[in-house]
């Protein structure tokens, strides 16, 4: 443990510099924490841990796949939503998954499971603790492995830290940002500037405002309440939130999670006269918790939600002690690019620039909004025209701007079934390299659902149009020859196992001209094998020009693999 608080004390030093002595101190309190963690862990999972690679999550046999557990099995009646999904495992081995992202699980006020009420809770709507725990454990023995986010920004104002500080208990108090006046800050962006603008929540029993970056019961400048919760974000400049939030960490990890996703991680730090974004602070943070889980669950990994730009994003890897997986959010809106404008070069820009050693989800669709702010205006303009005209949903629309900043809606109602694109849109995710990930529904063809409209609540949130239930009966008829969700579903699974097939997909692609600019072309090579993949991203037959290949014509959204 000597060696373990040698890597910690410059770490706190950074966060909490006001005297050698306090350092000590909390170095103290860290290693104390992680060693009461490492006695609680099971002999069951050390055995997983000893037993399971350091870079499991980099195999080209990786598939990722993202659900709500409740959608996911909506007849099954509240309180068995977890033991429904661990019967249906079979779902996810014949379709070729084996890693398996379950949306918030734990008690929670709203924001879908994002606005945390307890962190050592599952949601009784959903099972209870045993139940995930048996579900996790079902999974590691047929390969498969579990993903849960780790909401480490906010917690939700019911939650015991904010129920406390509401009633101005001295200890929790200093856990949140106060302020007097409720006045925003200059650089800070506004997240949700259409339905709960600004930076602060009035906390009424106090008359003050505490610091919330997203869900706000009463944003500045409301006299009623908007919401039934709000999501109040933690002070880490006070060693107590840290120190609280390890602790969470640990217990989750030692339930046998294998990959924790960071929710909202750039916002971690605050900071006046900045933007309270990315700031240094924030990586310190993550080293801390970095070391914190190695050294419980050595081989469980963190996956970093930072829709940041690239240069920014890359700076969460750090020097291998940061994330070990981030989502490709530069990516994701040049795919949708390519296959609706049929603009290919900035995927392979992109990629060029993508470091060899970081790894990456590959989506194109996730729980959350499609995002176009970084595409050419123009571009993105027409896009984002084009999606509304397909009846998909308009999210942070902000005053004075001609068209959102996202869109809201399954990839069917995106490309208006469009099977041909669908099909390019899913061999490029899989074929690009690293790990695909795919959200639920995808698979069957999913419409939009716009029931959400009737919820008085969820009806400002239009991001709950594709967060559509997969119903016995919509997943039965996978089995149904003819059916569109026999055909959707089993082009995706033939596509999966043809990637598996070939283990040096997972590497970065290496890119040639191919004399087209509506045509994708690169390579991948491993011992084994060397592939050439052509992606005809235009909806009009084009002939390339390939000295290994001679002069291909491909058909429209064809894509050509050797």
């Amino acid at each position: 443990m000597e060696e373990l608080q040698n890597q910690i004390r410059p770490l706190l030093a950074k966060l909490y510099p006001e005297s050698d002595n306090r350092i000590e101190a909390l170095s103290h309190q860290f290693v104390h924490l992680i060693d009461e963690h490492q006695a609680k862990r099971s002999e069951a999972l050390k055995a997983f841990d000893k037993d399971t690679p350091a870079n499991w999550f980099k195999s080209s046999e990786t598939i990722a796949y993202i659900l709500y557990a409740d959608l996911f099995s909506p007849e099954a009646p509240q309180g068995q939503k977890l033991e429904a999904l661990r019967k249906q495992i079979h779902y996810f081995n014949d379709l070729g998954i084996n890693l398996i992202h379950i949306l918030p699980l734990l008690k929670s006020s709203g924001d879908a499971g994002f606005a945390v009420d307890d962190y050592e809770t599952v949601d009784e709507k959903l099972g209870t603790n045993q139940a995930l725990q048996t579900l996790i454990s079902e999974c590691h023995q047929q390969g498969i492995h579990i993903a849960l986010d780790f909401v480490l920004n906010h917690v939700s104002d019911k939650q015991t830290w904010a129920v406390a500080a509401k009633h101005n208990d001295p200890h929790y108090y200093p856990f949140f940002m106060w302020s007097h006046s409720g006045e925003p800050w200059e650089k800070v962006p506004d997240i949700f500037p259409d339905f709960a603008p600004g930076h602060w929540d009035y906390v009424e029993p106090l008359d003050q405002w505490v610091w919330s970056t997203f869900y706000k019961r009463r944003p500045f400048g409301y006299t009623t309440d908007q919401f039934d919760f709000a999501q109040w974000d933690l002070n880490y400049q006070n060693p107590d939130v840290l120190f609280g939030m390890i602790n969470n960490l640990l217990t989750l990890a030692n339930w046998g999670i294998d990959v924790f996703r960071l929710d909202a991680v750039p916002f971690l730090w605050k900071q006046p006269g900045t933007s309270c974004i990315s700031l240094p602070q924030v990586h310190t943070l993550l080293k801390i918790f970095r070391l914190s889980l190695q050294s419980v669950a050595p081989k469980a990994v963190f996956l970093a939600e930072a829709n940041e730009q690239f240069e920014k994003l890359l700076e969460y890897f750090g020097q291998g002690d940061q994330v070990q997986i981030a989502y490709h959010f530069t990516l994701m809106p040049y795919l949708w690019q390519a296959v609706t404008a049929g603009k290919v070069k900035d995927i392979q820009t992109v990629l060029t620039n993508t470091p060899d050693h970081t790894h990456w989800w590959i989506l194109s669709e996730s729980h959350d909004e499609l995002s176009l702010e970084m595409l050419d205006k123009p571009i993105a303009k027409t896009l984002t025209e084009s999606f509304l005209n397909n009846g998909c949903q308009p999210f942070r629309q902000i005053k004075g701007e001609s068209f959102p900043r996202g869109i809201s809606g399954t990839t069917f109602s995106l490309l208006q079934g469009d099977l041909r694109k669908i099909k390019l849109l899913w061999q490029l995710k899989l074929s690009l390299g690293w790990t695909p990930l795919f959200y639920m529904g995808e698979e069957l063809g999913v419409e939009n659902d716009l029931n959400y409209q009737k919820d008085p609540i969820r009806c400002q949130d239009s991001r709950f149009v594709k967060r559509v239930p997969l119903t016995e009966d919509r997943k039965n008829r996978r089995h149904q020859k003819g059916s569109k969700e026999y055909q959707w579903y089993h082009t995706l699974k033939d596509l999966i196992s043809w990637r598996k097939q070939h283990p040096c997909l997972v590497k970065k692609p290496d890119f040639f001209e191919t004399g087209n600019s509506a045509v994708l072309g690169f390579t991948k090579q491993d011992a084994q094998e060397q592939i050439i993949i052509l992606a005809n991203c235009s909806d009009l037959s084009q002939t390339v020009n390939v000295p290994t290949l001679g002069t291909p014509t491909l058909e429209a959204f064809e894509f050509l693999s050797r």
